[in-house]
Parts: C-alpha cells; structure tokens; sequence
C-alpha cells in the first residue's frame, strides 16, 4: 500500500526519518482531515463511519478535481490522482471522530435554547447576514452547475475545446441558480438566505405572486440573470446591483430593493400572521 511504502521509504532512508518528506507529506494529510471527523461527531453528533464516508468522498474529490485540470478549466491535469492521499485522508477524519469521544457527551452537539422559536427583532445585520447567505449561497449552485456542464460537454459531447472555453458552462450555471432561487421564493415566499435567517416578507397591494416575482428580480438571482443578457441589459444590471447596494442602507431594516418593488416589509417568519393565524 501507499502509506505503508512512504513509512518504510522514511524508515531505510538515511538521517531522521522524521524529516524525510514522503513522512511528513503523510503526516499532514492525515492532520488535515482530523478536524473533520472531530467535529462531525463533536458538533453534529456522527458516528466513525459517517467520518469514513465523508472524508473518502471530500478526498475522492479533491483528487478527482487535480486529475481532471478542475474538472476541464485546464488543458490537462496538473497533478495526479494519488491513492495514498486518499487513504490518508480518510485516516485522518477516521481518527478525528475516534479523538472526539475524548469529549464528554453532555458537551457533544448543540442544544437549541428554550426561546429558539421566538422571533426576534428585525436588524439590518440580519438583513446583511441573508444577503451575505444569498450571495454565497447562488455562487455555490452556479458553480456545481457549471462544473456539471462542463462534464456534459466534454466527455458526453465530447467537445473539449467547448469545455476549456467555459463560456457556455458559465452562462448555464448562472441561469440554474437563478431558476433555482426564483422556485423556492415563488413556492416558499423566502429566498434561500432569507429561509436560513428566518426572515420574510409581508403586506403588498400586489398579488403575492406578483410581489414574490419582483423580489426574485431585485436580488441577487434576479440581478444576475439579468446580467446574461446582451448590452444594455448588462450594464443595467450592474447598475442595479449599486442602487441595491445603496438602498440597503436607506430603507428601513436593510429591505433593500427587493422590499422596494414589491412594496413589503421585513418581519420575523416565526411571527403568527393575523390573516391566517398559522406561523
């Protein structure tokens, strides 16, 4: 096996072998999977073979990522796919879910406070904390989707000069998330940051599809998708994101554009609304 061989290689080698580098390359990666399986046990209450699973598929991966170039943004590999990092990288994760019984089980896991679905005051922070969640969130989804289409064109339609181009990728991945968040605000009322922030939006004089529609078209998915298309809808895009920016800042609790032209307020999404009681 590959670990065993760099151990034996550190072993024959002359000087400290605790220097040699096929020891120390070990070492780290073993090091730098145990945080992993330590805190998937410590924080979300997993078991070693929860450790073993992810830790073999986030190398898998890793190393799957360097044979590909990035999945197709290179020409060619940089690196290769390597068994013993793969190996022990699952080691390490293994190992940190083993260290983390070390822990007491009382101070395993996070338990929600007694008052978790009271609804609290709308600040602007949150408000930036569900926009902050939006924006990662859409350049996360746009990225696999684009990743995916890049696999489809290249080793399905076996286009490889498409693929390194990356254009039509690109364009595929914004326009995924953008469909994506605009299903979840028209069939939940949130965006996906608003969801994880437990914010809403209320009180139109337009139908709530309507309304719904035009909050998906002032933030960041609307933005973005309106930014795929060719001049002026492209400059007008980025123009809005500045007047997003800015309105952030003026409206009352950060609503920002969204509020604006949907004519709704912010409000806690545990509140009870009078209109139907329900949560």
């Amino acid at each position: 096996m590959a670990m065993v061989r760099d151990v034996q290689q550190a072993l024959a080698a002359p000087g400290n072998p605790l220097t040699h580098p096929a020891l120390l390359q070990l070492a780290f990666n073993v090091l730098l999977f145990v945080p992993l399986g330590f805190f998937l046990r410590v924080l979300g209450g997993r078991s070693v073979v929860t450790a073993l699973v992810v830790g073999f598929g986030l190398s898998l991966l890793i190393e799957l990522t360097q044979l590909t170039g990035v999945w197709g943004v290179y020409a060619c590999a940089y690196r290769f796919f390597d068994v013993g990092d793969l190996l022990s990288n699952t080691t390490g994760a293994v190992l940190g879910s083993f260290l983390a019984l070390l822990v007491p089980r009382s101070h395993r896991g996070f338990a929600p406070a007694a008052d978790a679905g009271e609804p609290r005051p709308v600040t602007r922070a949150r408000r930036a904390l569900a926009m902050l969640c939006d924006g990662i969130g859409f350049w996360l989804a746009a990225f696999a989707a684009s990743i995916a289409t890049q696999l489809f064109i290249g080793y399905v339609l076996d286009d490889r000069p498409l693929m390194v181009a990356g254009e039509v990728a690109s364009l595929v991945g914004t326009a995924a998330a953008a469909v994506l968040w605009l299903a979840h605000i028209l069939l939940s009322g949130q965006s996906i940051g608003d969801f994880a922030v437990e914010l809403r939006y209320t009180g139109s004089r337009l139908p709530e599809f309507i309304a719904r529609m035009l909050r998906w078209a002032g933030g960041v998915a609307g933005l973005s998708a309106l930014g795929l298309l060719p001049q002026p809808f492209e400059f007008l895009s980025g123009a809005l994101l500045l007047i997003a920016c800015a309105m952030f800042f003026v409206t009352r609790n950060g609503r920002g554009l969204p509020g604006v032209l949907s004519g709704q307020q912010l409000s806690d999404a545990r509140e009870r609304r009078p209109e139907t009681g329900a949560a």
